[in-house]
């Protein structure tokens, strides 16, 4: 039977079998890489929905991202930004209608801090482009751009 280009959207099923949505996932393993690749598509689908992020958020994983304000790698500082999107998200499109004012203004003041705290090599390299569309940037990792992409979607 086709599915008439209608995604039901069993890839977020699979990884959830797949990962066991443990809250101990161990931070570098299979698991963990199939959590975030799930996440970041569940965002994906989210922001096309416009509705919350279904995927539970592994509380060891994130733990294991640490503070904002903590040095860490280029990569943990997508995942980071990834984890907080994922909470703008379950903020603004949560239909109980709990969402107080100051837990906005948690999101907002973390938002600036990655802004602030993040390092130096996220800065793009190379940008060219007069306009906002299909402009040529380049950054020093694969994660930077990936996540520049992301962010802008």
């Amino acid at each position: 039977m086709l599915n008439e280009g209608k995604d039901h959207e069993g890839y977020i099923l699979s990884i959830a079998h797949f990962v066991g949505i443990a809250d101990n996932i161990e931070p570098g393993s299979l698991s963990a890489a199939s959590f975030w690749v799930g996440l970041r598509q569940e965002i994906y689908v989210a922001v096309i929905k416009k509705e919350v992020v279904r995927m539970p958020l592994v509380q060891s994983l994130i733990d294991s991202l640490g503070r904002l304000t903590d040095a860490a790698d280029d990569f943990t500082w997508a995942n980071r930004a990834v984890v907080h999107c994922a909470k703008v998200l379950n903020f603004c499109y949560d239909q109980t209608n709990d969402r107080p004012a100051s837990k906005w203004q948690e999101l907002d003041t973390q938002s600036k801090q990655w802004e602030q705290y993040c390092p130096a090599s996220y800065t793009e390299i190379y940008h060219q482009g007069a306009g906002p569309a299909f402009p040529e940037i380049w950054y020093h990792q694969s994660c930077h751009g990936r996540l520049a992409r992301y962010l802008a979607a």
